[in-house]
């Protein structure tokens, strides 16, 4: 472990940080797209607002303009410069990107060597791995950190990306005990992986707490988020069948955007499924309380180990029980049988028996929806994330 500071409380930590508001952090976002990745960078950057830290935001010139729209939302200053992708991939767009980005590094470094200069940060945080090594010279320049947020292939050239950044680094931040794990596995040193949860942005209102007092005769279960076949929508339509056959009165309603091709596949078996009146289309939306008061269960069937499951994590908070696939770091977020349930990953029948249960009892789908919100504001608020980077800020100024 790096050096480390005694701690005698965190009252002792507001104290170090908060003297004339010294402490300046730089995050360099992932902002293509606002999916998971991206609201948890938001909700982390609006959570240091809260504590008055002078704050920079560095995202990529190549984005649909969104999260530069959030950002000014909740009045985050933003630097945007060329980070690109180096992609492994032999495609004509691979090779665009790959080309792009070699092509405008001269600016990027250009550009970032005036962020460094003008903003002096205290404190680096990076979201992903390849921003690191992009940005490699000047990691060591202040206490840098890595917020891992996302699966990585566990191959050689990943471990020699993290162990490359790992002389450079102070730490890693692991959103889930699933993700502490995982950067084991690409052979980061354990003490230097410190696992802080993500919180939820929401602030739900009486309204929320009180919504599944009068559920609808005909359940509305909901599914959030990117629209990709590792998300398992494909799987949610069996589900829906399977629903069908046992005589459930529900409705699907979908909010988010994706591949435009897989949208189209789904919109086919859904037809041949017969499910069209069930299935509503609800595109992508900012407004989470809109999003969850039109589910009375909320469904993540991911295909893929979830590093963390923010949609669980905001539905909960909102009083919607979940039902997820029992994989990665759901079952962290997720307490089975108390909050939700969670069922064998890639078994639609049990995704089926387990929306049909809280389909049947109301009872129990209201109580389940109400001890998430109880565990969703006591274990992953905002407060209790700010506290523990700030344990983490006070050792790596003694670190330093």
């Amino acid at each position: 472990m790096r050096g480390f500071a005694s701690s005698s409380g965190l009252s002792n930590v507001r104290m170090l940080l908060n003297l004339a508001n010294v402490m300046r952090i730089l995050t360099v976002c992932s902002s293509t797209e606002i999916f998971g990745a991206e609201v948890m960078s938001l909700n982390l950057l609006q959570a240091f607002k809260s504590r008055d830290y002078k704050q920079l935001a560095v995202t990529s010139t190549w984005t649909d303009g969104r999260f530069s729209a959030r950002l000014a939302m909740i009045g985050i200053p933003e630097v945007s410069l060329p980070l690109g992708v180096l992609s492994k991939r032999v495609s004509p767009q691979a090779l665009w990107w790959t080309a792009s980005a070699l092509v405008r590094a001269p600016k990027l470094w250009l550009g970032w060597h005036r962020a460094m200069t003008a903003f002096h940060p205290d404190v680096l945080f990076l979201t992903n791995p390849k921003q690191g090594l992009w940005l490699y010279p000047w990691l060591d320049m202040q206490p840098s950190f890595l917020i891992e947020h996302s699966m990585k292939a566990i191959n050689g050239a990943n471990r020699w990306m993290y162990g490359r950044l790992q002389t450079k680094l102070f730490g890693f931040v692991a959103v889930s005990h699933f993700m502490e794990e995982h950067l084991r596995d690409l052979s980061v040193i354990p003490d230097m992986i410190h696992v802080i949860y993500n919180c939820c942005s929401s602030t739900p209102t009486d309204i929320d707490i009180q919504r599944n007092s009068a559920l609808n005769s005909s359940v509305r279960i909901g599914i959030a988020g990117q629209i990709s076949p590792h998300k398992g929508h494909d799987l949610l339509i069996e589900a829906a069948k399977v629903l069908m056959k046992k005589g459930i009165n529900f409705e699907i309603v979908v909010f988010g955007t994706g591949d435009t091709e897989y949208i189209a596949h789904l919109q086919q078996q859904i037809r041949l499924a017969d499910l069209v009146q069930q299935w509503k289309w609800m595109g992508y939306t900012g407004d989470q309380a809109q999003m969850y008061r039109s589910m009375d269960i909320c469904v993540v069937p991911s295909r893929f180990d979830e590093p963390f499951g923010m949609v669980a994590l905001e539905a909960s908070s909102y009083g919607v029980p979940v039902v997820a696939a029992r994989r990665g770091g759901l079952p962290e977020i997720v307490v089975d049988g108390e909050t939700g349930l969670l069922v064998d990953p890639e078994d639609p029948s049990d995704f089926a028996e387990k929306i049909a249960q809280l389909a049947r009892d109301r009872q129990l789908a209201r109580t389940m929806g109400q001890r998430g919100q109880r565990g969703t504001s006591r274990d992953f608020s905002q407060e209790k994330m700010v506290s523990a980077y700030e344990q983490l800020f006070l050792r790596s100024v003694g670190g330093r």
